[in-house]
This record gives structure tokens, sequence and C-alpha cells, in this order.
């Protein structure tokens, strides 16, 4: 991509990949980028689906064009374009990006996570990792890794950041919403580390428990007290490294 990619118009960004399974020779292969789409409006994001599919069809073509012994086929696509994200709800609580890079505690705490900071870039190709130990990474395809800090270097370092509950909890008279996935109140720092799989199961998990509690006490989502059944709470409050 980073010889031919402007032959086919294709961003200079971040990709990965990895086998589908062991002994399989398919692979899974992350590597269109869209930008500068607002996929809550139905025109944007109907221009981010077309221009991601596009994306797909140009990296097929050079490996075709320039690679022609490469036995390479399409497999599948995913169903529609990955959304990184697009609304927020205002919560009683808006997640920050220091609060996820420097492991702030919460005493109404519902997860334990530790996956990184990803920043997609949309001033520059590539993006930046971002470690609890201050440390960071720049990346873009076939070039090497920048390595530096975010921070200065300190004795210790947390290995974990939380999120409360008042960030799944919006603002207003409406006692019976709860906010369970992407959409929970975070700025874009804290929003690139907390939105993956592995901490919105944990976000989910937590929204449910929260409904059957507010169901069962009947009272309002924001009434509930957050260790008012450590049973419950245990399940939800695991590391994502579990």
């Amino acid at each position: 991509m980073r010889d031919h990619g402007d032959e086919f118009n294709l961003p200079q960004d971040f990709a990965w990949g990895a086998p589908l399974q062991a002994g399989s020779d398919s692979y899974m292969w992350a590597g269109t980028r869209v930008s500068n789409a607002y996929c809550a409006d139905a025109d944007s994001l109907t221009r981010a689906e077309i221009e991601g599919r596009r994306q797909v069809r140009a990296i097929m073509d050079i490996v075709r064009r320039y690679k022609p012994d490469h036995a390479l086929t399409l497999d599948a696509l995913p169903a529609r374009i990955g959304i990184r994200e697009s609304r927020h709800v205002r919560c009683q609580y808006q997640l920050t990006g220091d609060d996820v890079l420097y492991g702030k505690r919460f005493n109404d705490a519902i997860t334990n996570c530790s996956y990184r900071v990803d920043v997609h870039h949309v001033d520059k190709p590539g993006i930046t990792l971002q470690y609890l130990n201050g440390t960071q990474d720049y990346c873009r395809p076939s070039y090497p890794g920048e390595k530096s800090r975010w921070r200065p270097e300190t004795a210790t370092n947390p290995v974990f950041y939380q999120v409360p509950l008042r960030s799944l909890v919006p603002k207003g008279p409406y006692k019976n919403v709860i906010v369970a996935g992407r959409m929970f109140d975070a700025d874009p720092i804290a929003h690139a580390a907390v939105r993956v799989m592995v901490n919105m199961s944990q976000t989910g998990e937590a929204a449910g428990v929260t409904a059957f509690l507010a169901l069962q006490g009947a009272t309002g989502i924001d009434a509930v007290p957050p260790r008012s059944s450590g049973k419950h709470w245990r399940r939800v409050g695991r590391s994502s490294s579990d």
C-alpha cells in the first residue's frame, strides 16, 4: 500500500490482521479507513459504506496487478462498515482521557479495563497507541513504529482503568433509561480505549444488572446504589484480562 496506494486513492493508514484459525489458509485483514464521516447522518453513512467497499476492491486490484502469481481470493466482507463512534449520551459523569490514562478510581466503578488508548488520526496517516505506563507508539503501514512517551516516567504505573456507573446514567428527567454501549459519556481519548468489545461487554452487563436492581427495588435507575448488592457487582467488575 505504501508503494501503490496513491495510484488507487488509498489512505496511508494503520492495518492489522490475523489467521482465522489454526491450519486454515484464511486470513482476516483490516486495512480500510474512512475518515471524516458522520455516521449519525444517513447520507454520510452511505458514502462511508461505499468508500469502504471501494477500498476493499482497490486492495484486491493492487495485489492482482503487482502480485499476479499470488492466489488471493476474497472470502467474505463484513455486513457493514465498522463505525467507531457517532453520538454520545450526556450522562451524570463524562469519562475523560486523563481518567483512563492515569487509572483514576471511582467509588461506583463497574469495570476494570486494560485495553490501550488507540487514537485514529484524521490530520495524518496511522494511529497512536498510548499505554498506562506512559509510553506510546505511532504506527502506520510499511513504516517502522515511532516510540516515545506521552508523560514522563514514574516509579509506579496504573495497570487498569475504570468506568463509573454515572457514565451510563443519562442526565435529565428519565428515570428508566440507562446506556449500555458505545454511546456512553466519554471524551474522544477515553472512548478510544473503552469502546472495544471486551470493555463494552462489561458496560452492557452492568447496565443489565442495574436495570434489574431498579426493577427489583421499584426505583429509578439513578437511585440504584452501586454497591447495593455485592453478589451482582462482583460479576460485572471483572478485569478485561480475565
